[in-house]
């Protein structure tokens, strides 16, 4: 493809060499969080096409659209000689459908993709295991490996800068430890991802008794057994984490109803889908965990208090004249169902409220509850705060939770709560730590797991509806939150495990 004549072809830009390129590659998203057509792709390339060198189908999207449709995204690509990559979907292949990875790489094959990811950005796949599937797919199909590995520069949450610049020269080393590994003379694939620089990691020479579970993946008798310990969510190889990388194994087990805590497990598998999702910060993994801990202990029932907590916390968002329910990434990903429809019980605004806050969460978090029924979410480009908070939870909506006058927190919320408090709001926290500042402080603390609360708290809501304003009323001045939080703390110190 030629170069195209520009306008102010006198400015300075950085100039690339024609395609097909070694350097300065460039890898678009196709159909992700919205889908993506013919038309709006063809528009894209016609303009900015010179730069494209790979187009990405993400998240498997190319599973759920037409075959014609596909291949005719993938003939426009290669009109404008753009390669056309299926994407990391190989990681979910391993974990569902482990028996059918090899149908995996012949169907890309044939319906016309140039390259297949082989990435671990989920499942905890060893750096051995990734250099013997790029051997596979280089070796026994018509397609370019392309395993990536993820280098990250910058903070993301609390990371300290100490943790981040020992994390990077781990990762650096892991890179080196693998470009040693090529043999030479080997034909090197395209292994060139946007995000992570190039990375080229084709072979390894096997030494004497380095005999990871996965072995050969070029002897057909072991490979299957392999990549079905891979989708199983086994570390494999001697390199069995990459370290400095925090990673999650894939979350796909199969959990028997007879499993006396089969709730808690599903519970978990949803949080870190929600990690995947990108709806849930990997801190909020630990808040899970410390939450868990809690409703063990309460042996993973609501207790009576709670529930007098629930009918007391529904009878006051019925009362309320602008009710908000904060909705933070945990919550989306465990219960966002139950939060639209409280909401529509008690008829209350929804609003994303997050500590560790990016747009970009933001904006995933609220179209996430809007797949769910929704109708309207606040928080994206939310710019008012509220005093005495110096960190990003303190931003809200204007017309959400700087103006309600009652809000629901779902889950711990910290000094939240007292600023709410100063502001002369009600707030209703649930949290299963009745020792908490979260619960100290509410009005109305609702000690409970918030996959049972937020139900509970709906039964009652449209219990109540028609309830006149005196009943609700007494309802809620008859409720003791000192009582509730002393009824848990007792079932915890006297509970049988």
């Amino acid at each position: 493809m030629a170069d195209p004549d520009r306008p102010f072809e006198f400015l300075h830009v950085n100039e690339r060499e024609s395609k097909p390129r070694s350097t300065g590659i460039t890898e678009i998203r196709g159909p992700y969080y919205d889908p993506m057509g013919p038309r709006e792709l063809r528009d894209i390339l016609e303009t900015m096409g010179h730069y494209v060198d790979i187009y990405k189908f993400s998240g498997g999207s190319f599973a759920l659209m037409p075959e014609e449709a596909v291949m005719e995204l993938i003939d426009i690509c290669h009109e404008y000689d753009i390669k056309v990559s299926t994407g990391g979907y190989v990681e979910n292949v391993l974990a569902r459908d482990n028996d059918s990875v090899e149908r995996y790489f012949a169907e890309a094959e044939r319906v016309g993709f140039d390259i297949v990811e082989l990435s671990s950005g989920f499942l905890a796949i060893g750096a051995d295991d990734i250099v013997r599937m790029t051997e596979v797919v280089d070796s026994d199909y018509d397609l370019e490996p392309k395993p990536e590995i993820n280098v990250q520069f910058g903070a993301g949450g609390a990371t300290n800068p100490e943790t981040l610049e020992e994390q990077g020269q781990q990762r650096v080393a892991d890179r080196r430890r693998l470009r040693d590994r090529e043999r030479p003379g080997h034909r090197e694939p395209g292994l060139r991802g946007a995000r992570s620089g190039d990375v080229r990691v084709v072979h390894q020479e096997l030494r004497p008794g380095d005999q990871p579970l996965c072995r050969q993946l070029t002897d057909r008798r072991t490979r299957d057994d392999a990549l079905g310990a891979v989708g199983q969510g086994h570390h494999l190889g001697p390199d069995r984490h990459l370290e400095g990388r925090p990673r999650l194994t894939a979350a796909m087990t199969e959990i028997p109803e007879s499993h006396p805590r089969a709730g808690s497990l599903r519970t978990r598998e949803q949080i870190i889908k929600g990690v995947e999702a990108g709806l849930t910060s990997q801190q909020g993994l630990i808040a899970q965990g410390r939450g868990e801990a809690f409703d063990y202990l309460l042996g993973e029932r609501t207790l009576p208090s709670a529930d007098a907590a629930a009918r007391a916390g529904a009878a006051r968002l019925l009362l309320a004249d602008q009710p908000v329910l904060s909705v933070n990434g945990n919550v989306a990903a465990l219960a966002p169902e139950a939060v639209v429809e409280l909401a529509g019980a008690v008829e209350a605004a929804i609003e994303v409220n997050l500590f560790h806050r990016t747009e970009d969460r933001i904006e995933r978090i609220a179209a996430h509850l809007r797949e769910h029924g929704a109708e309207r979410v606040l928080g994206p480009g939310a710019e008012t705060r509220l005093p005495g908070l110096d960190h990003d939870r303190a931003l809200v909506a204007a017309e959400g939770i700087a103006a309600a006058d009652v809000v629901l927190v779902p889950l711990e919320d910290g000094d939240r709560a007292a600023a709410l408090a100063e502001l002369g709001k009600t707030e209703i926290v649930i949290d299963l730590n009745p020792l908490s500042r979260s619960a100290r402080a509410a009005a109305i603390p609702v000690v409970d797991n918030l996959v049972r609360a937020l139900p509970t708290m709906t039964g009652h809501a449209r219990e109540l509806g028609g309830a006149e304003e005196e009943t609700l009323r007494g309802i809620v001045e008859a409720f003791d939150p000192e009582a509730t939080r002393r009824a848990a703390e007792q079932a915890i110190r006297e509970g049988e495990l």
